[in-house]
């Protein structure tokens, strides 16, 4: 699917989901999100994709993972709205470790969507109030930390390398 049909199909789900059509928009949320992380993996080898065009890419990803776990949600398939989130969210940690300059110049668009991923399961697991689900959140939040830790520790040495 080219990236125009993704985001038509993207646009078409929210419009879906906005008159309750619950099962549609599941349909065209899963089309969206089995090509965008392709267009969004291109994007990051195209040396014509601006940030703000990849921020763009980013963002639907992220809104499109929300909106389709909600409705997983909805429909009583918990572990498949968790590991949507789940998903989206560590592309987003790999992608942050890419060695790629449209990478560097997206770092506040990859956090503040990792961050929105991370607080929509957050809330999922507390809304679920099961120990299963506190223990799912429980390691992905020790992964965050870890995670954070690790990007500081690469932005100091590279800050490091260029003060030599």
């Amino acid at each position: 699917m080219s990236l125009q049909d993704c985001w038509t199909n993207y646009l078409t789900a929210e419009q879906l989901l906005e008159d309750g059509h619950w099962s549609a928009a599941h349909q065209m949320f899963d089309k969206v999100l089995q090509h965008l992380p392709q267009h969004i993996q291109d994007a990051l080898t195209d040396e014509d994709t601006r940030p703000c065009q990849f921020a763009c890419l980013l963002r639907g990803l992220k809104d499109a993972s929300v909106s389709q776990s909600e409705i997983l949600n909805h429909m009583g398939e918990y572990d498949a709205a968790f590991d949507l989130l789940n998903q989206s969210y560590a592309l987003l940690q790999f992608i942050y470790l890419e060695p790629n300059l449209l990478v560097k110049h997206s770092t506040q668009s990859l956090e503040s969507n990792s961050d929105d991923l991370l607080k929509h399961m957050t809330a999922f697991c507390a809304a679920h109030d099961e120990s299963h689900w506190a223990h799912e959140l429980q390691q992905v939040q020790e992964s965050h930390h870890h995670f954070r830790n690790l990007t500081q520790h690469r932005v100091m040495s590279a800050q490091s390398v260029a003060l030599n």
